[in-house]
Parts: structure tokens; C-alpha cells; sequence
């Protein structure tokens, strides 16, 4: 009669055989099987059973088929929890890894941004090309605000893809069968990779200073700094590139296994961040363009977007530092 409980008590709760298996840890043939009578579940499974649908381990094994007159309690906080599928997750991971080249190309555009501007600083020293250098610093202006503009669209462009799948990042939740398996194959077949590109990331970033430092000790000419400077960005932002679009899709396998920084008890703490990000950008646009037409220093002013990414990073480590300190506070 254990079976017919079973199937009595799942259906009471609203569960399907597979959200029954998910709580239990087990697959959903062997609720099949259990409620079937073609096997008996082992005792810490009767004793699961027991807890989750608020009833004695007696009235589970005792033979009637009726109820006992003990009230069947439905744990509610399971039956609200959201569940996640294997479509839903093979195609939050598609989705995440295409976000996250247009992430990393945003970033990188604004990197690079004021590289044509430096180019025409560098021009107007050396007349490599008959343009006034009031045209030319018109045009560099015009490609860095370009630049930022196409950034900006893709980082929109990017959210909207993934906003479907925002409560990965902030809600607990649980997995279907097959979908932990599934992750974790991929998880690991991308470790090795995922070091060596972020081992790639880094390395670039560091020799970044190297043109920099080559071009003012042999500045033979007035735009040779210019020119390193431009390397510089250029190396960064490939860098970072790399390092972004790698760590995105590392962090989409964190997300769907609820590990690192996405774990259960990290999700309480995040969030801080968010109503910042959404808006930085824009002010940095914003206080770059009236400083600039207030004062006319758009030869030097360039400065500001390489800052406000180093001051970005600042903001995020303090703001997570914010996050953890109310989470253990609570």
C-alpha cells in the first residue's frame, strides 16, 4: 500500500514524479517504480518521505489505505520554489555565452575609444596627413563618442537578452533531473581553457606598460608617446576582452550549479551593485561632454574613460566589501 500512499500524498502536494525525484535526490524511475510496487524504497528514503509530506513513518508503512486523521502539511517553501530545466539551461548558457562577446566587445570598445583621439594628437605633431589639427581632434571626439555610443547598446542589448534569467543570480532555486549532470560535464571540460585565457588576460595586461614606457625613453618625435599610449589601450582591451568573455561563461556554469560567488548563501548579499552600474556610464558621457564644451580641452580630457574603468573596478570591490559586511551582520 506504500505506492498508493505515495501517489496520493505527491499528487496532494501538486508535484509531478520528477519534482517528487528532485527532492529526494533519485531519479524518476525509481518513483515510478516505488509507486508502482515494483520496488521498495531504502529506510532513509521512507524517513524523506516523511519529513516532506509532514506524516509519521507509521502511516507510510502501516497497511490501510485510508488516512489517519494527521494532517498532511505541503512544504510550502518547496512547492514555491522555482525549478530550472534542462531546456531552460542549455538555453540560458547559449544566451549567457553570446551576452557575454558583447559585454567583453563593449568594454573593449570603450578601452579603446580614445585611441583615434591620441592618433590625432599624434597627427597634429607630426603632419602625417594634411589635416588641421582642429579637424582632426573634431574627428577623434567624433570616433570615441561613437565608440562609447556602440558600447553602451551592447551592454543594453546584452541585459535584455539575459533578463529572463535575472533570478539566477539573486533566488534560490532547484534543478531539474539531468540539469547538474549536464553543467558540471561542461563545467569541467572548460576548466583547462578557461585558466589559460585568463592566464592570456592577464599577462597582456601587465605588459600593457611596456609601449608606454618604451615610447617616452625613445621619444624621438613629439607623437611617439601618442602612439604608445595607443598600444597601451590596445593591449588592455584585449585583455580584458578575453578575460570578460571567458569569465561570463565560467560564471554561467556558477549560476545554474549555485557555487562561488552565486552560491545560496552569497545571493542574500548581492544586488548592491546593480543601480550603479546602470547609470555610470552615462554620467562619465555626461560629465566628459559639458567639462569638455564648458572648457574646450578635448585634446587631454581623453583621460577620463580609462580612469572611470580603474574607478568601476574600485566601486565594485568596495561594494561587494558592503554587501558581505551586512550579510554577516544578519
Amino acid at each position: 500500500m506504500l505506492g498508493d500512499k505515495i501517489i496520493t500524498l505527491r499528487k496532494k502536494a501538486g508535484w509531478t514524479q520528477e519534482d517528487f525525484a528532485n527532492q529526494l535526490n533519485v531519479s524518476r524511475q525509481s518513483v515510478s517504480k516505488w509507486e508502482s510496487g515494483q520496488s521498495i524504497p531504502d529506510v532513509d528514503k521512507i524517513i524523506q518521505m516523511s519529513e516532506i509530506f509532514g506524516v509519521s513513518i507509521d502511516y507510510l508503512l502501516k497497511g490501510e489505505a485510508t488516512e489517519t486523521n494527521e494532517e498532511i502539511v505541503v512544504d510550502q517553501e518547496f512547492k514555491n520554489t522555482r525549478w530550472v530545466s534542462l531546456e531552460e539551461a542549455n538555453d540560458y548558457l547559449q544566451k549567457s555565452e553570446a551576452a557575454g562577446g558583447k559585454i567583453a566587445l563593449g568594454v573593449f570598445l570603450c578601452i579603446l575609444s580614445p585611441a583615434f583621439l591620441m592618433f590625432a594628437l599624434a597627427n597634429g605633431a607630426n603632419q602625417w596627413f594634411a589635416l588641421a589639427q582642429e579637424v582632426s581632434l573634431i574627428i577623434g571626439v567624433v570616433v570615441l563618442l561613437v565608440m562609447v555610443a556602440i558600447a553602451i547598446g551592447l551592454f543594453i542589448t546584452a541585459g535584455d537578452q539575459l533578463k529572463a534569467y535575472e533570478y539566477l543570480e539573486k533566488e534560490v532555486f532547484e534543478t531539474k533531473y539531468g540539469v547538474t549532470e549536464m553543467v558540471n560535464a561542461h563545467k569541467a571540460n572548460y576548466d583547462g581553457t578557461h585558466t589559460r585565457l585568463m592566464v592570456i588576460g592577464v599577462i597582456l595586461c601587465v605588459i600593457a606598460a611596456v609601449p608606454v614606457i618604451v615610447s617616452s625613453i625613445l621619444d624621438t618625435k613629439s607623437g611617439a608617446i601618442y602612439l604608445g599610449l595607443m598600444l597601451t589601450l590596445l593591449l588592455v582591451g584585449v585583455g580584458v576582452y578575453i578575460m570578460i568573455e571567458t569569465e561570463t561563461k565560467w560564471s554561467s556554469y556558477e549560476k545554474l550549479l549555485q557555487e562561488g560567488e552565486y552560491s545560496r548563501n552569497k545571493k542574500e548579499s548581492r544586488g548592491f551593485l546593480e543601480p550603479i552600474a546602470g547609470v555610470y556610464w552615462l554620467i562619465v558621457v555626461a560629465g566628459y561632454l559639458g567639462y569638455n564644451f564648458l572648457t574646450g580641452e578635448w585634446g587631454r580630457s581623453w583621460i577620463v574613460f580609462p580612469v572611470a574603468g580603474v574607478l568601476f573596478g574600485a566601486i565594485a570591490i568596495i561594494s561587494e566589501a558592503v554587501s558581505k559586511s551586512r550579510h554577516n551582520k544578519r
